[in-house]
């Protein structure tokens, strides 16, 4: 698509128990197919309930900072993006604890903005939770230099291609 005239910049923010109990909350959510979000170094925890960061934008680049979320995906791309996104050096948190075991999520509910896919390179991602798991709808989504810890094999459950995640 055509690129986006609008960007959303975050940088060096933090947000933590945001939102409502209705479980469409999050701590970021950006609802706008017409925008790119750029972040740098965003650390945003437990939000009240839902997704860390959600983004429906355009596209995203993101380096540095911390997501977690016990109730929702750390960060959730929902509808695809028109762009290649870039995710690096990010730290992606499920605790032992969690009730939703989703470490990452990109074009499961539709592919509206599209499905260019990209990268989550460098940073870790402590799958402390049992049977973790990303859900990649569509496109391809490179785990590339991700340090792993935590439960093993963390699995793709979504049509999509997820290289680089652990056995």
């Amino acid at each position: 698509g055509t690129a986006p005239n609008q960007v959303v910049t975050l940088n060096d923010c933090k947000a933590s128990k945001n939102g409502l109990t209705d479980g469409q909350s999050h701590n970021f959510y950006f609802n706008n197919g017409t925008v790119r979000v750029a972040v740098k170094n965003l650390t945003t925890t437990q939000p009240t309930n839902g997704h860390a960061f959600k983004s429906r934008a355009w596209g995203l680049s993101w380096d540095g900072g911390t997501v977690d979320s016990a109730t929702g995906s750390p960060i959730d791309l929902p509808n695809g993006t028109a762009a290649e996104f870039s995710i690096t050096n990010v730290v992606m948190n499920k605790g032992v604890g969690d009730i939703n075991h989703n470490l990452f999520s990109y074009a499961e509910e539709n592919t509206t903005n599209g499905a260019a896919g990209g990268t989550v390179s460098g940073g870790t991602i402590n799958a402390l939770c049992n049977n973790p798991f990303t859900q990649v709808g569509a496109g391809k989504v490179n785990f590339s230099g991700v340090t792993w810890t935590g439960n093993r094999p963390v699995v793709n459950q979504g049509a999509g291609t997820v290289p680089g995640l652990p056995p």
